[in-house]
């Protein structure tokens, strides 16, 4: 029986904001700030969805260090808001920033806790004229022991648990649901489209593992994801990384339309999607499993 599992999480890139915070009251004061350009404050807008204050630095390909403009220290309820880069060789589109769909995440990628995507204002954001980049991820330390004997010793697989064997204890440290992510947007004819990658190393060897690629503009969806079958909004915040029994948490590579019907609360999925299933043959019983037909997924 797993009775201890203690997961340190942080955000590596949060921490990444602070520390560049700090070394960059240390340049030395001979480096004059550069002057706001025209427009400064239209580029970088104040929103209930980007948050109410801002670290920025902004850059000048050309320039170097003369281009450096102090950060702003402005702070309310105690909410800090991400770094954020600019190439500095346009203003940034104000559409891109203005469209609700650059900072809201996709209904359907919406959960609790580390089943979520990530919030597009939480992390390095690097701004083009018509693009955005973020960089994002977490690091997540995992301290776990079992009293009981258990074949997983990384997550608390109930079928893992073998019947009559002899008292044994494990001690498992590892940090392997550690991630990173990538999350791409820019405006292409006035029609925002995204690009999101992610993943973590919880794989044999620690090897990096995908968790989602997807790309999105509008209703459609093109890539591996949660999927459509998953409610994963409704998926419950669990410590261990194996989730709830008999939750439905596969990701799969698929095509999916989303409509909103009747009204904004009524959405409406369709998808066709990789068929990945696993067949335990009855002793005695020889045979490969095969896909003759992909999933037609839908849901309201």
């Amino acid at each position: 029986m797993q009775l201890i599992s203690i997961n340190i999480g942080t955000f590596l890139f949060a921490i990444a904001a602070v520390v560049t915070s700090v070394a960059a009251r240390d340049i030395p004061s001979s480096i004059p700030p550069a002057p706001a350009a025209q427009g400064e404050a239209d580029r970088f807008p104040d929103s209930e969805t980007e948050g109410p204050g801002r670290v920025r630095f902004i850059f000048d390909e050309n320039a170097d260090l003369d281009s450096y403009e102090s950060p702003e220290s402005r702070s309310e309820n105690g909410i800090v808001t991400p770094l954020t880069m600019s190439t500095g060789s346009e203003e940034v589109n104000p559409e891109l920033l203005a469209n609700p769909y650059f900072t809201d995440a996709r209904k359907f990628n919406v959960g609790l806790d580390l089943y979520s995507a990530p919030s597009f204002s939480d992390g390095l954001i690097i701004f083009g004229k018509d693009a955005a980049m973020k960089i994002g991820g977490l690091v997540k330390a995992d301290f776990i022991y079992d009293f009981d004997p258990i074949d997983s010793t990384d997550s608390f697989v109930t079928s893992s648990i073998p019947i009559g064997a002899p008292h044994r204890t494990n001690a498992r440290f590892h940090a392997r649901q550690s991630r990173m992510s990538f999350d791409t947007r820019w405006l292409t004819n006035d029609r925002l489209i995204r690009v999101y990658v992610e993943g973590d190393f919880f794989s044999d060897g620690n090897r990096f593992r995908l968790r989602h690629a997807f790309g999105e503009s509008g209703s459609l969806l093109v890539g591996q994801t949660w999927t459509t079958f998953a409610d994963v909004a409704a998926a419950p915040a669990t410590l261990d990384f194996e989730g709830s029994v008999s939750s439905v948490n596969r990701r799969q590579a698929q095509a999916r339309w989303t409509q909103n019907i009747f009204n904004e609360n009524t959405t409406f999925a369709v998808s066709v999607e990789d068929t990945n299933f696993i067949i335990e043959p009855p002793m005695g019983i020889t045979g490969e499993p095969r896909n003759p037909s992909p999933d037609f997924v839908t849901r309201l």
